[in-house]
Parts: C-alpha cells; sequence; structure tokens
C-alpha cells in the first residue's frame, strides 16, 4: 500500500486527475473520507477505476460470508479492512474516495496521515480514542459518565457501557460518594481518557420553581471536576445547551437556523429561566480555557423515553388529567435521543477543542406536538388550548447542523412522529 506524504494538505472532495497525477500505474492508493450523500439506492461516492461503492461492498460480503450488507457490523475493524484492500491489490484494483462501511459516516483513513488518525501528529494518546484500532467493543478507553441516571446520560450510558475498557458511572441518586458538587467527591475520580459530563439539573418548571438549587447543581460539579483534571491529558466532554442564546434570537441578533458562532446574551439576568443556561455558558467558558483539551456539544430539544420535567411528559399527565393546553406555541426542533447519543458518540471520537450543536435541523411548532400526542392518545386534537408562555421563553429555535454532519456523518434522523410515538407510549 503506497499512502501520500503525510504533510501534503489534501481537501475533500480529492479529484480523480489530483490522485493520478500522484499515483503511478503500478501504484495503489486507500482513501476513505467521510459519506457524501446516501440514496435509496446506495452510497454515492468519487473512485477511481474500481472498485465502485457496490463492489466494495460485495468484497466486504466476501469476508464476513454474508448475503446480507445489512447484517454486517455496523463498524470495519481496520484488519478487516487491510484484509480487503489486500484482495484489491491482488485484482490490480485501485480503491477511491469516499468508501465507508453503511450506518456510520466514520472517516475511517485519510491521506493526511500515514497510518490511523491515532498516529496523526505523533500522539500516542490518540491511539486510545481510535475508533479503527479495536472493534467495536474492544474499544482502548476509559471513560467517566456523569449523570448516567438521567435523561441523555442514561440512554448514553447503556449506549457505550459495554464497549470501552473500563466505563466510570457517576449520578447523585446514588447518594453523597456519588455527589459531584463535593469536592472531595470530584477530587477522588478515577483516572480516565475521557469524561463525558452529562450530570445536570434540567427541566423548565425547576428553574422557577428552584432556581437557587438548579443554579448551584449545575455549577458546582464541572467546576470540581474541570479542578480534578485540569493538569491531565484526559479530554473533558461537557454538555451545554441552546438555552444560553435565547435572547440573542428573540432579539433578531442572529439567524435561524443557528450555527456555533451565535453570541451568548440574556434579556434579564435575573429572570429565573436562565438558572440553568447561565451555569452552562459559564462551564463552555471554564472547560474551553482549562488547558484540556475538549468537546462542547450544544443539545437541541433532545426527547425520548426516560425524559421528565419537560414538555412531552408533562403534556402527556395535563392529558391524563383532562387538561389539553400548552403554554406558547413557539417552535422547537426536536431530536430524538438515541439518534443524540450516536452523535454524541462519534464526536467524541472526531472533533477536539470544538463546540458543536447535535439536534436535527427542522423547526416544528409545540401546538403540532401536542396535537400527535392528543391523537396518539385516542384524544380529538381540535380540542387543544394555547395559553400564554412564560417571559423569556425562546419562541424559535433550530440549529445548523452543518458541522456535526461533517464530522459525524450522521443524517439518518428518527423521524418525530415515529420518536414521539415511542416515547408516549413509555408514558402510558
Amino acid at each position: 500500500m503506497i499512502w501520500l506524504d503525510a504533510d501534503t494538505e489534501i481537501l475533500a472532495p480529492i479529484s480523480e486527475d489530483y490522485l493520478r497525477s500522484h499515483l503511478d500505474d503500478d501504484k495503489f492508493v486507500s482513501y476513505l473520507g467521510r459519506i457524501d450523500k446516501y440514496t435509496e439506492t446506495g452510497w454515492l461516492s468519487f473512485n477511481l477505476d474500481s472498485p465502485n461503492s457496490a463492489e466494495f461492498f460485495d468484497l466486504w460480503e466476501w469476508y464476513y460470508n454474508t448475503d446480507e450488507i445489512y447484517n454486517l457490523p455496523a463498524q470495519l475493524d481496520c484488519h478487516v479492512f487491510d484484509a480487503c484492500l489486500e484482495k484489491l491489490e491482488s485484482e490490480n484494483k485501485i480503491v477511491g474516495q469516499n468508501i465507508s462501511p453503511p450506518n456510520t459516516g466514520k472517516a475511517h483513513f485519510d491521506l493526511r496521515f500515514k497510518k490511523h488518525m491515532c498516529h496523526y501528529k505523533g500522539n500516542s494518546k490518540r491511539k486510545s480514542r481510535c475508533l479503527f484500532c479495536k472493534s467495536n467493543k474492544e474499544k482502548e478507553m476509559k471513560i467517566t459518565v456523569t449523570g448516567h441516571k438521567g435523561f441523555i446520560g442514561n440512554h448514553y450510558y447503556n449506549y457505550i457501557k459495554n464497549s470501552y475498557d473500563a466505563v466510570y458511572p457517576y449520578d447523585r441518586k446514588n447518594g453523597i460518594a456519588d455527589d459531584l458538587s463535593n469536592i472531595t467527591v470530584a477530587r477522588n475520580a478515577p483516572e480516565c481518557d475521557v469524561v463525558v459530563h452529562l450530570a445536570a439539573t434540567n427541566g423548565t418548571r425547576l428553574f422557577y420553581e428552584n432556581p437557587t438549587d438548579v443554579c448551584i447543581n449545575n455549577t458546582l460539579p464541572t467546576v470540581n471536576l474541570i479542578e480534578r483534571y485540569r493538569n491531565t491529558d484526559t479530554k473533558f466532554v461537557f454538555a451545554s445547551t441552546c438555552e444560553i442564546f435565547n435572547s440573542t434570537i428573540d432579539n433578531g441578533y442572529y439567524h435561524v437556523p443557528t450555527d456555533e458562532a451565535v453570541p451568548v446574551m440574556y434579556n434579564d439576568i435575573t429572570n429565573p429561566r436562565w438558572s440553568y443556561s447561565i451555569p452552562k455558558a459559564l462551564g463552555e467558558n471554564l472547560v474551553a480555557n482549562s488547558g484540556l483539551e475538549y468537546l462542547i456539544i450544544r443539545y437541541f430539544n433532545v426527547y425520548g423515553p426516560g425524559q421528565i420535567d419537560h414538555f412531552i411528559n408533562e403534556f402527556v399527565e395535563r392529558c391524563k388529567q383532562g387538561e389539553y393546553y400548552i403554554k406558547g406555541n413557539d417552535t422547537r426542533s426536536f431530536c430524538y435521543v438515541d439518534d443524540a447519543v450516536r452523535m454524541t458518540d462519534i464526536l467524541i471520537q472526531t472533533a477536539s477543542n470544538q463546540t458543536v450543536n447535535v439536534g436535527q435541523d427542522v423547526e416544528t411548532r409545540i401546538s403540532v406536538v401536542a396535537k400527535l400526542i392528543m391523537g396518539y392518545m385516542g384524544i380529538n386534537p381540535d380540542r387543544l388550548e394555547i395559553r400564554p408562555g412564560p417571559v423569556g421563553s425562546a419562541t424559535r429555535r433550530c440549529p445548523d447542523t452543518t458541522l456535526v454532519q461533517t464530522l459525524t456523518g450522521f443524517t439518518d434522523y428518527t423521524p418525530l412522529e415515529i420518536g414521539l410515538r415511542k416515547t408516549v407510549e413509555s408514558l402510558l
């Protein structure tokens, strides 16, 4: 296998002419980049003469001795891929750009790297984070997850708990021994490669009813964890929120869909609504300036089974009591929790020192969601009543997902109707 020089800067898409100008006829090159687009008929990709995407999948099926492509592993181990490439070489074929296993969108090799991503810039620490040095259930990484009994935290913990060398869960629901607002508990947190800090007190009703507790509970654990890991090689993943720029959007100072460069703004700093988002804004600044490698994820209206103290479960409970009203009729962009978890896990591998929106770029009015819920519950949607919303609630919310799709290749979002039905059924 002949790799182009590692210092050669190549930006996708790589043209066929460029590749041919750098290769002799008797040499081969492997370039695996991000998936360009997936259609019902297959992957659209850049190729040299052969194989095309279908031929490559045939080869992959040959290796695993199966005729069903969607029965293949969700991730292609690098050793398996090397075996496939050797077979291609023996048949005098050239592999082109953007051939990637289904259901991942993950880059496996890059012409900017002589070997795997984990060897980039000689950083041996990256080997523990390289998805391609071990199979999906043998990742050489130790990871600490906070808030593993919370909503996103529980789904994420269950998704990854058998995929790494060690997973250390923390949640204050377990008792004082797991309460990271206690500096002593935080200082005793284990050595690990990555901290995924998902612990938070969240819920719109709680913002107004217990703002002081919300503010404290969302500030101290972050401060204590940064103090614990700030002089280590640990990567710090911080769960932030789209709530931090509500006022920016409502005042018309920035566009919707909203990208990661949006300024943070608060109309009234004393509004209890911000008891959640202000600690998140503080956390972003703290994490980004800690000296640690970091990833800040701004989640946009993640929903699904197990969520409490949010609109969907609270509206279902109201409907059970014969109360069919909503407070305000703003727009939101709902993202099913399984999708958010998958994007999160990929981002931990691919994003470094970045802030990334995680969500779906489809705006939906709350009244539409409410009527869908009523329909699933066998209630006439015409009975819905719209009341005034609380002060500070964002009138519009929708992420620009360009960056997250670039970093993860993820586009297979769960349709709202399907995710919402699953959520409602879990509440009945």
